[in-house]
Parts: C-alpha cells; sequence; structure tokens
C-alpha cells in the first residue's frame, strides 16, 4: 500500500518560499545596483525614465539570481518598444542585435548604451509613428525657448522662425532629450543635407578623451537597414561602439532626416585619428550605405 504524503510536503510552507526569494533577490541586488549605477553611462540615466531603469534593473537581477546568462529581450505592452540586454560589448555586436529586429516595422528611433567595463549592452528599439513635438506642452516648449536662447547668446546664424520650423519636424521625445548644443549641430547638417539626397558623415570629439562621435546624416533613408549597414561597416573596421542614437527629423516637404550617432573608440582603444588614412576609408565607406550594402 503506497502512504498518503505528508501534508508538509503536499503543502509548502508559501510564506518562507517567498522569504527564500525575498532574501537571494536582495542579495543579487545589493551587488548589482551599485555595479550598475557606477558603470553605465551618465547619458542612460538622462536617455532613459525611471520606471525602464527599474524593469531593466530587475530583468538583470533576475538573470543573475537564477545563475543564468544574461541574454534578455523586454518588450513594452504595446509592443512598440524592443529593449535587449547582452553580457558583453564587442565590435559587431550592434548589428547582429539590428539584423535580430522585424523588417516589416518601422524604426523610430534607438538608443544603444553600454557600461564602462564592457560587461554589458544594453540597447532600446522604438517602432511605429513618433509622437510629434507639441508646443502646448510645457515642457517642449521650454525646450523650444531654450534653443531659441542658446541661438541668440551663440550669435548662430539661425533665427526663431527656423527654430520653431525645425522643432515642428522632430518628435517629442527627441526635443525633451537633446540639448540645445545638440540640436543645433543637428540642424546644421539638417540644412547640408535637406533636399540633396546625399549623405554627411561627421566625426566630433567627445568629453572623454579616448572616445570620439561619429555622426551620419541621411535623407529619405530606411532606418534599421540604416543603423544596421553603420553598424557593420564600424565593426569591420574593429570600432567599438559605446552608445549610439537614431533619430528622425521631418523636413516639412514629405520627406525626412535620419541622424545616427555613435560614441566610439577605434581599433586601438583610444579616439578616432581624423587625419589617419583608415578614417578616411571608414567614411568613403559610411557615405555609400544608402545604395551599397557593404557586407
Amino acid at each position: 500500500m503506497t502512504s498518503a504524503p505528508s501534508s508538509t510536503s503536499a503543502h509548502p510552507d508559501s510564506a518562507r518560499i517567498v522569504d527564500e526569494l525575498a532574501s537571494s533577490f536582495r542579495a543579487t541586488a545589493e551587488s548589482v545596483v551599485p555595479w550598475f549605477v557606477s558603470q553605465m553611462p551618465p547619458m542612460y540615466f538622462q536617455d532613459t525614465d525611471r520606471a525602464s531603469q527599474l524593469a531593466h534593473l530587475r530583468a538583470i537581477i533576475a538573470a543573475k539570481a537564477s545563475d543564468r546568462p544574461i541574454d534578455l529581450t523586454l518588450k513594452s505592452e504595446d509592443g512598440r518598444q524592443l529593449t535587449l540586454i547582452r553580457s558583453a560589448n564587442y565590435p559587431g555586436i550592434l548589428a547582429e542585435l539590428v539584423s535580430q529586429l522585424p523588417m516589416d516595422r518601422s524604426l523610430r528611433a534607438a538608443k544603444i548604451h553600454s557600461s564602462f567595463d564592457g560587461k554589458l549592452v544594453l540597447d532600446t528599439f522604438v517602432f511605429g509613428d513618433p509622437e510629434p513635438f507639441d508646443s502646448r506642452d510645457p515642457r517642449q516648449s521650454a525646450k523650444l525657448t531654450d534653443a531659441i536662447r542658446y541661438a541668440k547668446e551663440q550669435k548662430l546664424d539661425w533665427t526663431p522662425d527656423q527654430i520653431s520650423n525645425y522643432f515642428a519636424g522632430c518628435s517629442s521625445e527627441y526635443v525633451l532629450t537633446c540639448t540645445p548644443l545638440r540640436v543645433a549641430a543637428h540642424w546644421k547638417l539638417f540644412s547640408r543635407v535637406s533636399g540633396t539626397d546625399g549623405t554627411i558623415v561627421e566625426l566630433e570629439p567627445e568629453s572623454h578623451q579616448t572616445m570620439s562621435r561619429i555622426v551620419v546624416v541621411v535623407e529619405n533613408a530606411r532606418t534599421r537597414t540604416m543603423l544596421e549597414r553603420c553598424a557593420k561597416i564600424l565593426a569591420r573596421h574593429r570600432i567599438s561602439i559605446h552608445r549610439a542614437y537614431l533619430d528622425i527629423v521631418k523636413d516639412g516637404k514629405g520627406g525626412s532626416v535620419t541622424f545616427v550617432g555613435f560614441v566610439v573608440q577605434g581599433a586601438d582603444g583610444k579616439a578616432i585619428n581624423a587625419a589617419s588614412a583608415s578614417w578616411k576609408t571608414v567614411v568613403r565607406d559610411l557615405r555609400r550605405i544608402k545604395w551599397v550594402d557593404d557586407k
């Protein structure tokens, strides 16, 4: 005769299990959170709202507490935002991740961040139509005012009407996250490329002396294709991407201009030398991305 299971084995103590899980998660959180805060770049915390930061941390802590690799995909409830989290940064990883994105959806924004120690990559991609700039929103209106003030203070050849027209083609997210300095720089590039069907490639210094910023600007491009091709080219030249951004600004004529910015280090782990032959080759390859798929 088979004896009946004991009440203890049939009915585990749920309170005790909760305590064990809570203890495990707290111990992991006490290790992960300080590391995360110290290793993720300041721009991540500026670009990412607090709810999303906590969602990212919960996913990472759950994986760590379960001794599982950091290979995570988070999807928003409406399906418009996809966040891919991986445990290592290396040349080529962005191209790999972008290649996994759906082809049948319009990519409208991307934010790519990696930890300083190279042990975490956190990439967020947003699909669908963006929320346009809304001058009735006090925060967005304040950003427009800041840009007009900045242009006046810096004596830029950029009138209030031109600034307002540029903002009218921007998304609300772009307006809220970009500084007046960055918006002004983008407007200059926008003015140069709009109506030309061409590609502009710029190399800028970064505040961190070992890094550089590459900005690629293209009119009327497929955003997902552009991002993937840029990432492939940089990987082929062994350029490491630490941060990246993709933004779209409408030109008011039925077209749009796409900006892709990469904060990078060269193959030698240093800032890129603008006078080097290797950089000239990178520029040549990037200028062809709209027309040629350099595989």
